[in-house]
């Protein structure tokens, strides 16, 4: 969760020079003329409106990382107060939805089960800077979680909002190699919950044939295949993710890279289609991708993309300059 904002009601760290580096029609939308110029985002400012804010001395063109909408606790008044806040000096505000956590504390009765796990069965947190707070993640292979994701981004068309941004967009294949955020280690990799093991078995059973999951991987009764107990049960819990990925490990990559596109491309059609319908407006999808390659798979279901990886303090890329030049021309 790179650069998350902690809500107090008051005020969140971080600022960022935002570009449209890349952008990609959806449809026949017609995207608002901002969306083609460089532009100066604030990111946070907590519940406060912008002119409540210190920071509203500055330039910003926008709100691009607004509230998360998703584990808001805030009546709906509120939320509309600081979009309308914005919208009154013809700004942009985009709400926030993280696509494998959850950072309020509290965790929904039937969301244990897709709880992320690793192979113990132990609960992965969120690790690096936020391994203290316990931040718990969930995988994207429930229905339930796609479900409360989607009814988030309509309440933010619903509120009046501009788009939606995405953080942790590579969380879901990250958490295989053991990374929740922090050092790659087999205690963080994942994820082996009950909801997500069967989602891999129903997509072997539906891109293998019985003959090729015994020949390519040893698989020979996929009805009874849990990937986990395979593991344990091969001597491979220390080695199963090692890369390059390969065999099932690879397969389990490509599984949760397709899960989320699958995932992406009906939520964002879904909200874009009930913005034009209910309300005559176009409706934008971004997503955080920390300039990382294996974040580029979304370019195709994005409308743009912003990086969370500041320039200005040089952060851990030695090439985002080079980058930004090659992406802007």
């Amino acid at each position: 969760m790179r650069g998350q904002l902690r809500w107090s009601g008051q005020v969140a760290f971080g600022l960022w020079l935002t570009l449209p580096l890349a952008c990609w029609a959806q449809g026949q939308q017609t995207n608002p003329a901002w969306l083609n110029q460089p532009q100066f985002v604030a990111l946070g400012y907590g519940y406060n409106f912008s002119f409540q804010s210190p920071l509203s001395s500055l330039p910003f063109t926008g709100q691009i990382w607004g509230v998360y909408i998703l584990t808001n606790t805030n009546p709906d008044s509120q939320l509309q107060k600081v979009v309308d806040s914005w919208h009154s000096q013809g700004l942009p505000y985009f709400f926030v939805e993280d696509l494998y956590a959850r950072n309020d504390g509290s965790m929904p009765a039937d969301w244990d089960s897709f709880r992320m796990r690793n192979l113990a069965g132990a609960y992965i947190n969120l690790g690096g800077f936020y391994a203290s707070q316990a931040t718990p993640l969930y995988s994207l292979s429930s229905p339930v979680f796609q479900q409360a994701l989607l009814a988030g981004a309509m309440e933010a068309v619903d509120l009046g909002a501009d788009g939606m941004t995405f953080d942790d967009t590579t969380g879901q294949m990250d958490i295989i190699l053991g990374e929740a955020d922090g050092p790659a280690t087999q205690d963080q990799a994942g994820s082996f919950d009950s909801v997500t093991m069967a989602a891999f078995q129903a997509y072997l059973q539906e891109n293998f044939t019985a003959s090729q999951l015994l020949s390519q991987f040893g698989i020979s009764n996929i009805a009874t295949f849990n990937y986990a107990t395979y593991i344990t049960a091969n001597n491979l819990t220390q080695t199963w993710n090692q890369q390059p990925l390969t065999g099932l490990a690879r397969q389990f990559y490509l599984f949760k890279r397709e899960e989320e596109l699958t995932f992406l491309r009906t939520m964002i059609s879904t909200t874009k289609q009930y913005a034009q319908q209910k309300y005559g407006r176009t409706f934008l999808f971004d997503f955080n991708g920390n300039d990382s390659p294996d974040a580029y798979f979304l370019n195709d279901v994005m409308d743009f993309e912003f990086d969370e990886s500041p320039y200005i303090r040089g952060g851990d890329h030695p090439f985002r300059g080079v980058d930004t030049k090659a992406w802007k021309g």
